[in-house]
C-alpha cells in the first residue's frame, strides 16, 4: 500500500479526514505520515501542534501499514486488513 492507496481506503471507510494527514505537518490530535527529504518516512500523532509516538521507515509501504494501527486501536475503528 502507498499513500495514494492509504488515502482511498481511509476514504472509502469513513475515517475523518480531521483525524489524519497524509501530507506531513502538526495538525492538531490527528495522526500523522510525513515523507522527509532524507527519503524517510515518518508516522506520528500529532498533539498540540507536537508529534509524539513518532515511528520511521525507510519504506513507503511499510510506513503506511504503520500508520492504520493507531487508527484501530485509539479511534475504535473497524478497519479489516489488507
Amino acid at each position: 500500500m502507498n499513500r495514494s492507496d492509504l488515502a482511498s481506503y481511509l476514504q472509502q471507510k469513513g475515517v475523518p479526514e480531521d483525524f489524519y494527514s497524509l501530507e506531513g505537518g502538526n495538525p492538531s490530535e490527528a495522526m500523522v505520515l510525513d515523507y522527509s527529504r532524507s527519503n524517510l518516512w515518518y508516522v506520528y500523532y500529532s498533539e498540540r501542534g507536537n508529534g509524539v509516538l513518532e515511528r520511521v521507515f525507510a519504506r513507503e509501504e511499510d510506513a503506511c501499514d504503520y500508520f492504520l494501527e493507531p487508527l484501530r486501536r485509539g479511534y475504535g475503528f473497524v478497519l479489516p486488513d489488507l
